[in-house]
């Protein structure tokens, strides 16, 4: 505290330390400590002996005993747990007789949660490979186990005391289904004789409360170390992707899918000691197992980054079936520039974001570590006309992206873009890649340094590149990482486009900090939880393309998104009424109903 005193400034005595002043001499325990008269400085020396014989008491206790004067931190408590003993002799299975409808991201999350469920159950999660992905094709999700590899997926068990394999590895989330038919056809046997529980019903005969009781008896047999098979022949749905299902499937008389609400799962959790009482706990964030992109994807998406920052020779550094490493050049571009120097490893705080872009750089080849580029996905298909994708609109996105980077050769335009699509329009893709392309090179003229060491335009259209390294690369980095390609009938897909792709643009992001996406992000204008009663149409309304966690405020809403809001738009956008769950998004039932009616008159 301090009090002025004639015009001078001087700092109090607390309360507290009132009999340190009388013991040297000071009368008022408001008396200062420090007077900038000079008429009282007994007190300011007596406390700094005072501090100087402490601190030097505090090094020599550090130095005998390091221990006594340790910082103690109580690590935060894990959000989810184990319910088995921790010798886990007996293994379980968990059986999902059934393919999850959506893209190869959700994918991703869907076999990771799984995943996750069998670790806290201590059980191996089983798929059929034809399920694993949509039954239209013959490319599976296959488990690195016993000399195979993953296609697009890199899915392990965290859980080292218990699944570490005896070669260092982890143990894949997903059991190969081959290798591991004969532990699930013991599993069985041990049913028919006795000792074995299996349950789980048909995909008809299933409800909410079906599948909750079936999670309670999977918890009661795992922690009476009592082996089970459960056929969980139902798929776990989130946000807005559930209430699609709902409005999709729900009513299906015939019921030939069914879907449970990822909420409904976490809500019954707690109870059964799976998850934490916390209300942050959930599955998606328990760290029993991880799922990223492969081997194969990595190496490919490596390929990729060094030609479009004009590396004329590249090669990429693999693994042979043998162990030994091996070299793939790739012809990278007609720059004659050589491979550069390999990079300084990138330093990262400890935390869960920096740990996340840790991970993406350490599966980067060393030698790209250090370059910088930007990408941006602009996504269409069953969201068109949410956000802002049109050529000017994607133009105008890139100028403010590249005016707000935090990324100094990213800001100045001295960064290659590489940009994404889920919009198979060729004539699209040529207009943004032009407009973008145009965009660029007009920054530049503004905000550039001169120095610009990229060859104009600098804007590559991700997608066809990806294509391309995949048709000149595939086969033989699929040998090299060994990954059976099945007489190369599979990879050759949009899977594996989309999978590369993704992977540049997380390295974009932990790189660069320019991974941008025109994505729409539902919200609540008070920054609050949408009421129960609200119907999905009017929190459309009040979405945004600008709004996090997937939007960018750097984006601009659509045409949709502004009808829902009763904007007027102009007649040239109301076909877009009739793609996707548009119309219903915009006006409900009812103009659902209406753009049907108008369609059968017109037929």
């Amino acid at each position: 505290a301090r009090r002025k005193r004639g015009g001078r400034f001087s700092v109090l005595v607390p309360v507290g330390m009132a009999s340190v002043g009388r013991r040297i001499g000071v009368r008022d325990e408001r008396t200062p400590l420090i007077s900038s008269d000079g008429g009282e400085r007994r007190g300011f020396l007596a406390l700094c002996a005072f501090l100087g014989v402490a601190v030097f008491g505090y090094v020599l206790m550090a130095m005998w005993c390091p221990s006594c004067t340790s910082v103690i931190t109580t690590p935060p408590p894990p959000t989810c747990h184990r319910v088995c003993s921790v010798d886990a002799s007996v293994r379980s299975a968990i059986v999902c007789n059934t393919t999850w409808r959506a893209g190869l991201r959700d994918r991703g999350e869907y076999i990771e949660m799984l995943g996750r469920l069998g670790q806290m159950l201590c059980a191996d999660v089983s798929e059929p490979p034809k399920l694993s992905l949509d039954p239209d094709t013959t490319t599976a999700t296959r488990s690195a186990q016993g000399g195979g590899g993953d296609l697009y997926f890199s899915n392990v068990r965290l859980v080292e005391s218990v699944d570490t394999d005896g070669t260092g590895k982890h143990k894949p989330v997903l059991s190969d289904w081959s290798a591991n038919a004969r532990a699930l056809t013991e599993l069985r046997d041990g049913h028919e004789n006795g000792g074995v529980e299996v349950f789980g019903d048909a995909v008809a005969e299933l409800s909410d409360d079906k599948i909750l009781a079936d999670l309670r008896t999977a918890v009661k047999l795992t922690k009476a170390n009592t082996p089970f098979v459960w056929h969980a022949n139902f798929e776990i749905a989130w946000g807005e992707r559930y209430g699609f299902w709902q409005r999709t499937f729900g009513n299906d008389t015939h019921k030939t899918t069914f879907a449970v609400d990822l909420q409904t799962f976490e809500n019954e959790s707690p109870e059964l000691g799976l998850l934490s009482e916390k209300s942050t706990a959930n599955l998606r964030g328990c760290n029993f197992a991880r799922v990223t992109a492969s081997t194969l994807v990595e190496k490919l998406a490596d390929i990729a980054i060094a030609t479009s920052l004009g590396f004329g020779d590249f090669e990429v550094q693999t693994t042979s079936r043998s162990g030994k490493s091996l070299e793939t050049k790739s012809s990278g571009g007609n720059s004659s520039n050589t491979s550069p120097e390999l990079g300084e490893g990138v330093v990262v705080a400890e935390t869960d974001e920096a740990a996340a872009r840790s991970l993406v750089v350490e599966n980067t080849d060393p030698r790209l570590r250090n370059e910088h580029f930007a990408t941006l996905h602009t996504r269409r298909g069953d969201m068109l006309g949410w956000c802002g994708t049109d050529p000017d609109a994607l133009a105008r996105f890139l100028w403010c992206a590249l005016l707000n980077s935090t990324d100094e050769k990213v800001h100045h335009g001295d960064a290659p873009l590489l940009w994404f699509t889920d919009d198979d329009d060729g004539g699209y893709r040529e207009s943004v890649t032009a407009a973008l392309t145009t965009a660029t090179e007009a920054y530049r003229r503004m905000h550039g340094t001169g120095h610009t060491t990229l060859e104009s335009p600098g804007v590559v259209f991700g997608d066809a590149l990806v294509e391309e390294v995949i048709h000149k690369h595939l086969v033989e980095l699929a040998h090299r990482v060994n990954v059976d390609l099945g007489q190369d009938k599979h990879g050759r897909d949009n899977y594996l486009i989309y999978q590369v792709g993704r992977v540049i643009q997380d390295r974009a992001g932990a790189m660069s900090d320019a991974a941008w996406q025109i994505h729409f992000a539902y919200h609540d204008d008070n920054d609050g939880e949408p009421q129960e009663e609200e119907n999905i149409t009017e929190s459309f309304a009040r979405g945004s393309c600008s709004a996090p966690p997937n939007g960018d405020e750097c984006a601009e809403d659509g045409p949709v998104l502004k009808m829902a809001r009763g904007e007027e738009v102009g007649d040239e956008f109301e076909n877009m009424l009739d793609i996707g769950n548009n119309a219903y998004l915009v006006g409900g039932d009812a103009l659902v109903a209406k753009r049907a009616k108008r369609t059968k008159e017109a037929l």
